[in-house]
């Protein structure tokens, strides 16, 4: 019979190495929290306000006690607002404004911050600026240059209700001009921002330069609902443009469509 008592065992790391091993650790431990903060810093901060309203929104209130100029434009014509708009710093366009930066300078190519906001797909973040702008004073007609629309425009074919209805309780003009001739009625997105504008007072026959109403154009797009809308507020079924084409005209064959100018004509009163 074996001798359990003489059956080998593995050896015992002895005391003093585990010591001395739990004392490295505890040094590379250390050591590695100090050169984090040594690396923190040493990472670059702002080193003007452009950069701090994109990275370091606390670097700004230092900046402009150091004497930087909170409207000032750089190379492409942006403020500082400019850049806290176009990458979603709410933070930053508070802490801006705030210092008397001005809502209504335009880049060079004509677009101011209320614009950017309004066309920022970032919807949360970029509602949030825009109504932070707006209560700056934003103005609410700003045209760009390009497309020649109103921040309303893109509210509008964005079905940003918020923002449309902050806009027109700011004076936004309800029947304001882009290219072509749109109002924002013609470009809306949905029957909820048909039934705001034209409880804002948007003319429900206003004609684009080809003599489409919101109506024909909604119709020729296929928005049902938007169409729905429109023929619920009165809009008219017998309008022509320069084409001698009526709104049902511009989707022929389309029975669904057909079904909403039927129903229409059914509840019209005489």
């Amino acid at each position: 019979m074996a001798d359990l008592h003489n059956v080998s065992r593995p050896p015992r790391p002895a005391r003093w190495l585990m010591t001395a091993l739990l004392g490295c650790l505890a040094v590379v431990i250390a050591l590695g929290a100090s050169m984090l903060v040594i690396y923190q810093r040493m990472q670059p901060r702002a080193e003007n306000l452009w950069i701090a309203a994109i990275h370091w929104p606390e670097d700004i209130p230092k900046l402009l006690a150091g004497g930087a100029d909170v409207n000032e434009q750089n190379r492409e014509g942006n403020t500082p607002l400019h850049l806290a708009v176009r990458f979603n710093k709410p933070e930053s366009v508070r802490l801006l404004l705030d210092a008397g930066a001005d809502p209504n300078i335009a880049d060079f190519q004509g677009e101011t911050p209320l614009l950017s906001a309004t066309f920022n797909a970032h919807r949360q973040v970029s509602t949030r600026i825009a109504l932070m702008l707006i209560g700056a004073s934003a103005d609410p007609n700003v045209h760009s240059i390009h497309a020649d629309h109103t921040p309303l425009h893109r509210a509008s074919k964005h079905r940003n209700l918020v923002i449309a209805r902050a806009l027109l309780d700011a004076g936004a003009d309800p029947d304001a001009l882009k290219k072509y001739d749109e109002t924002p009625l013609h470009v809306a997105g949905s029957a909820d921002m048909v039934e705001l504008l034209v409880a804002g007072g948007a003319d429900i026959e206003a004609r684009m330069h080809n003599g489409n109403t919101p109506l024909q154009l909604a119709v020729a797009r296929g928005h049902y609902d938007v169409v729905e809308s429109l023929l619920a507020a009165g809009a008219s079924t017998e309008s022509e443009n320069q084409y001698g084409m009526k709104p049902i005209d511009q989707r022929q064959g389309d029975e669904r469509m057909a079904a909403l100018f039927s129903s229409a004509t059914a509840t019209t009163p005489e």
